[in-house]
């Protein structure tokens, strides 16, 4: 038995290397339990199922593939959120054209009345009606109502891309030297 419990028994070649239980204070005995227990307390802490099977409060399984569900929802989101936010910039360029376009017809309409205009300057009568005339890659017609010297003009300018714009003035000419006063102006009404 003797060669059993020699055999167990530690070795110590250095006297330095042995701990001496009695030169240990009480103090360092309870720092030592203390950190021992704040390590414990820590380390299960994060073993907790809180960290290990859940993502952003959403519990998983340990099953293989799991993570994947979570990873493609996140994906999908964002794409809805891309394809919505593509869609918005194609509207409002859409929109821009649009704008456009009518400033276009806009402005051949104004441009038939510009003409409705210089035809009774230089003519010094009043003219009928006149169009469609082409006018920078779209066309206008002026139709004139009443007589001298109070009449109306009405011009309507189609842009190259369809749209139309209406330009309606209510005028008094001077029959001595035809010049043209507007008295009203609308548009598009």
């Amino acid at each position: 038995m003797r060669d059993r419990y020699s055999k167990m028994k530690i070795q110590i070649k250095d006297k330095s290397e042995a701990r001496n239980p009695k030169s240990e204070t009480i103090s360092n005995i309870r720092n030592q339990n203390v950190q021992n227990n704040a390590f414990r307390s820590f380390s299960g802490f994060c073993h907790l199922d809180l960290f290990r099977n859940s993502i952003f409060g959403i519990r998983i399984s340990n099953r293989k593939g799991s993570i994947l569900i979570v990873v493609l929802f996140a994906i999908s989101l964002l794409a809805a959120f891309v394809t919505g936010m593509l869609q918005m910039n194609m509207e409002q360029a859409q929109l821009m054209k649009n704008e456009a376009f009518m400033a276009d017809a806009l402005a051949i309409a104004e441009a038939g009345l510009a003409d409705a205009f210089a035809r009774v300057r230089t003519y010094e009568a009043l003219p009928t009606d006149f169009g469609p005339v082409s006018f920078a890659n779209g066309s206008y017609s002026v139709t004139i109502t009443g007589s001298l010297p109070n009449p109306s003009f009405t011009s309507v300018g189609t842009s190259g891309q369809g749209y139309i714009a209406r330009v309606e003035a209510d005028v008094t000419v001077d029959t001595v030297s035809y010049v043209v006063r507007i008295d009203e102006y609308r548009i598009n009404e």
